[in-house]
């Protein structure tokens, strides 16, 4: 029983999407932003619901980059595919941020690349305190000056994620800490604590790349219906 790795991934689809259909298509729409209802003196709205949602999408990610990473035949594949698809999807996602310059943002893959090298590094040399430290120090300072999206908080998750990979609640609570949405991020761990270890459904030699396809195509999608809606 559990939840498995597919499941994940497709409930971190899901969710991304809930989210980025708010932030690119419902953000201007007055009908909704209008408050639905007040906790603690802080307002909701359908935008800020579908928001909170979406924040649980980039912590399922980053967990699954990690598993991901510790079970991989072929890390080198794995992390150029990675880079492949950054570059691929930053088109699309500079267009939905109406065509910013390149170097303001980058796409989430970027994050996921950056942290993915990072932790190949930091296990390469899991016996050098130093070469750790200084691997780190550099990760974090390279996704400030790259600048992904989530930022130094987005590596931060993946390097936490790694190195308390044992301590679920541990990694999920300091993870998540200085994410966007901190509360709604860290409610990715109700989801996550349930993880069976298993794959799942998502088998065969393409049906394994369908994030990697996915990411783009939905950007541009939402681009399309942003433009001639």
């Amino acid at each position: 029983m559990g939840i498995s790795g597919s499941a994940l991934k497709i409930i971190a689809i899901a969710v991304m999407v809930v989210d980025h259909i708010a932030s690119y298509l419902l953000v201007d729409n007055s009908f909704c932003r209008e408050s639905l209802f007040s906790v603690g003196g802080v307002d909701f709205s359908i935008y800020d619901l579908m928001r909170g949602i979406g924040r649980l999408a980039f912590p399922i990610f980053c967990f699954l980059l990690v598993e991901g990473f510790h079970y991989t035949h072929n890390r080198l594949k794995y992390g150029l595919l990675l880079l492949l698809f950054a570059f691929i999807s930053e088109i699309p996602f500079d267009l939905l941020d109406d065509a910013k310059s390149w170097f303001e943002v980058q796409n989430v893959f970027f994050t996921l690349a950056l942290g993915y090298f990072s932790i190949w590094l930091l296990d390469y040399w899991k016996k050098d305190l130093f070469n750790r430290c200084v691997i780190v120090m550099i990760s974090l300072m390279l996704s400030i000056f790259i600048r992904v999206d989530y930022n130094i908080a987005g590596l931060f998750l993946i390097l936490v994620l790694y190195f308390a990979r044992e301590r679920f609640w541990l990694k999920m609570l300091l993870g998540c800490a200085l994410l966007p949405m901190p509360v709604w991020a860290f409610g990715s761990a109700m989801i996550l604590k349930h993880y069976n270890g298993h794959r799942g459904f998502i088998k065969g030699k393409y049906m394994k790349y369908l994030f990697y396809i996915f990411y783009p195509f939905h950007l541009v999608l939402i681009y399309l219906i942003k433009i001639f809606a």
